[in-house]
């Protein structure tokens, strides 16, 4: 069309009209390109942002109550006080329960394996509970026939999460506990773990596909709304070029 006009004035000099239309169609052409390119980078650090977000704020997951293997006459379940990620300085209260669910008094067996929660907490003093290395326990004691025992035991976030590389569910950035039920809630890491926990989700290969295919379809996307920014960007600075030195062309004419 540029072509076209450039020739057409050339002819007849009273198309000037219509280098003025396609100026302002140029001109509305490059507002809309340079928005779209814009909007295109807004979306794609959105959905990379919101990838990242996802990654630390992975939901609180939770089984069913399931019995003990050893005692099937025994229910036990755990609960927390926990509501949010855990940042430094939390303290969270746990309540462990076994429940007798037979007709007859039943031995309890409380004891719970810390060594994931030990990664970013401490132990609150002031419990019933003795140590012996990762793990907690309890006395042996005696539950009567349809009756529950609870025990309760506190732990406090450090002040400052490690950042050592991931090994297996170790430094994950997700505290688990398990107790008949098993209870995860992330932890709030610094930026670099995210990054790394970030990383290792796209080395899943079905995740890895689909975000390579979003990256693919942005940067397609970008690159076709940057090239008709630099054309139309070109065709206006050209077509105003033209129109500045109008006189001169008619007086070579």
């Amino acid at each position: 069309m540029f072509k076209d006009i450039i020739l057409g004035y050339y002819r007849s000099p009273s198309l000037g009209n219509k280098i003025q239309d396609y100026e302002n169609k140029l001109k509305k052409d490059l507002r809309w390109w340079t928005f779209s390119s814009f909007a295109i980078l807004f979306v794609f650090f959105t959905f990379f942002f919101s990838s990242l977000i996802n990654s630390l704020n992975t939901p609180i997951k939770t089984k069913d109550f399931k019995s003990n293997t050893a005692n099937p006459n025994l229910i036990y379940s755990i609960s927390s006080t926990a509501k949010h990620n855990l940042k430094p300085g939390d303290i969270i209260s746990y309540t462990l329960k076994i429940q007798n669910i037979s007709n007859l008094p039943q031995k309890t067996n409380f004891e719970v394996n810390l060594s994931d929660v030990l990664e970013y907490a401490d132990l609150v003093d002031g419990a019933d509970y003795k140590e012996s290395g990762d793990k907690i326990y309890w006395n042996q004691d005696t539950i009567n026939a349809g009756q529950s025992e609870r025990k309760i035991f506190a732990i406090k976030m450090k002040e400052k999460f490690p950042t050592l590389k991931k090994q297996g569910d170790s430094f994950d950035c997700i505290i688990k506990v398990s107790f008949g039920n098993e209870l995860a809630y992330p932890v709030k890491c610094p930026i670099s773990k995210s990054i790394e926990t970030l990383v290792d989700q796209l080395s899943s290969y079905s995740k890895f596909k689909t975000t390579t295919k979003n990256i693919l379809f942005f940067i397609i996307l970008f690159a076709i709304s940057v090239y008709m920014t630099l054309r139309t960007n070109l065709l206006y600075k050209e077509i105003r070029y033209f129109k500045r030195h109008l006189g001169d062309f008619n007086n070579a004419r």
